[in-house]
């Protein structure tokens, strides 16, 4: 009974997926799966979520401090680690595209003043982001390139400050593309200013999230970059704390 079933099974394979050429069997179409994260504004209802646990590091202290390790990796992979971006500045504010572009670099080169274990020196990971011109794109639409752009989100993010999409291969748990959607609805600046969200503080954080690193919500990851909200004025997130750099080698270590 055993081999008849493994019999039948092969022949409901080979008529569920043509033939390649010669003969041999094709694979299986892999299946493009879409999924994002949403950001918010510090104080949004509360500031409630699950103190749930991190995938990596460990119990950080209160108050918060950019020497916590904590992170969480969503175990998606860039196939190749030089990974191009466009950037659409229509309704951002004057200086967008530097802030952006830092944002990114903070991934690439990974600067960590303070020795914390293994956490320190410059660049020690194979991630590249490369910055690829101008964009006119808006929104996440999977149209093969990584756009950051600002527009409106109106009532259907409201209350969000910042969305990033992204698409992946189930199969072979590949990244195929993200966008990030900073929301105009709320004043911006590339100033640090105490009235407005700051450009390269939010851009940052979304860029981990183009890693897929995880919000993280306790109380003691605060400081990190990863931290689940931004407030007005906030410039911390510019750069990234002990547990933002190990998830980010975890993901992406150099070789030996």
């Amino acid at each position: 009974m055993r081999r008849l079933l493994a019999s039948s099974a092969l022949a409901l394979l080979a008529i569920g997926f043509p033939l390649a050429a010669g003969g041999a069997e094709a694979s299986p179409p892999d299946r493009l799966v879409r999924a994002s994260f949403v950001d918010h504004p510090r104080g949004h209802l509360g500031e409630v979520k699950p103190e749930d646990r991190p995938g990596g590091g460990g119990p950080c202290s209160v108050p918060a401090s950019d020497l916590c390790t904590d992170f969480k990796d969503g175990r998606l992979r860039w196939a190749d680690p030089s990974v191009a971006y466009r950037v659409n500045v229509a309704d951002a504010p004057e200086g967008t595209l530097t802030a952006v572009q830092d944002g990114f670099d903070a991934w690439e080169d990974e600067v960590k003043s303070e020795a914390v274990g293994d956490v320190y020196g410059v660049d020690a990971s194979t991630i590249d982001y490369r910055y690829d011109g101008p964009s006119s794109a808006t929104g996440a639409s999977f149209d093969g390139s990584n756009v950051v752009s600002f527009t409106s989100l109106g009532s259907s993010c409201a209350g969000c400050l910042a969305v990033t999409t992204y698409w992946y291969w189930l199969g072979t748990r590949t990244l195929a593309e993200f966008d990030i959607t900073v929301n105009t609805d709320y004043s911006w600046a590339t100033s640090g200013a105490a009235t407005a969200y700051d450009v390269q503080n939010v851009v940052t954080h979304e860029v981990g999230h183009t890693l897929v690193l995880g919000d993280l919500y306790k109380r003691g990851d605060a400081a990190l970059t990863m931290y689940g909200y931004a407030g007005l004025g906030e410039v911390a997130k510019r750069d990234l704390g002990a547990g933002d750099v190990l998830g980010l080698r975890k993901a992406y270590p150099t070789s030996p």
